[in-house]
């Protein structure tokens, strides 16, 4: 139900990275004629969709500049509406943790990408706040069991152990609110009462589409 509702409130198509350990899907809406692929992680539920530009600069995986969806089961809280004190805002809690493997059999090297968002007054929407390298689409939205996120990231980087084309990367999701770090960093976070969840995404199978088209059709450019 959930890759169900997303296709239907996503009108552009977003490119996934590889033949994963996980599961990937593909599904059109009559709606919008799109296309959608993506990675869902069977453990967590979690569905990954990437788009990159057709000459990617940068030394990541996916370059420095690339938009992404995600859609989570709430209550990660990767993913999670906030709930404000009477004396502040209700915001919206935006944090993608993700990482590559630096060494077999070694621990993850973990970054985060992070933004807030403040609910607008009837507490359907999110209003994004500024933020250094973090554009919400909003094309993303929140629903009572789950959430789907696209943003763009204009400066950050996905590391990871690049072998014969392909890529291991890993994702955290945790129930409990981690701490916020924008940028990469070598420091071990806190694994409790988290999911781990590692993935393998092939980089020769990235179907690079009109990176600038996409960006007007999220409302990312």
């Amino acid at each position: 139900m959930i890759l169900h509702l997303l296709y239907l409130y996503l009108c552009f198509a977003l490119s996934i990275l590889g033949r994963p350990t996980s599961d990937s899907s593909r599904a059109c809406t009559s709606a919008t004629g799109v296309c959608i692929d993506q990675i869902t992680e069977p453990v967590t539920g979690v569905a990954f969709g990437f788009a990159v530009p057709q000459n990617v600069s940068g030394p990541g995986a996916l370059g420095n500049d690339f938009v992404a969806n995600i859609t989570v089961p709430l209550p990660y809280g990767f993913a999670g509406l906030q709930g404000g004190s009477s004396a502040a805002p209700s915001h919206f809690h935006i944090a993608a943790l993700m990482g590559g493997r630096v060494l077999p059999n070694a621990s993850y090297e973990w970054f985060l990408i992070v933004q807030f968002d403040e609910l607008s007054p009837d507490g359907t929407t999110a209003e994004p706040v500024a933020g250094p390298a973090i554009t919400i689409s909003p094309l993303s939205f929140w629903h009572h069991d789950h959430a789907s996120f696209v943003f763009r990231c204009a400066n950050c980087d996905i590391g990871g152990e690049v072998a014969d084309g392909k890529v291991q990367l890993g994702a955290l999701f945790s129930h409990v609110r981690q701490p916020f770090i924008i940028g990469r960093t070598n420091e071990t976070l806190t694994m409790a009462n988290a999911t781990i969840a590692p993935f393998v995404m092939d980089l020769q199978d990235i179907v690079r589409e009109d990176f600038g088209e996409m960006l007007r059709g999220t409302g990312l450019e």
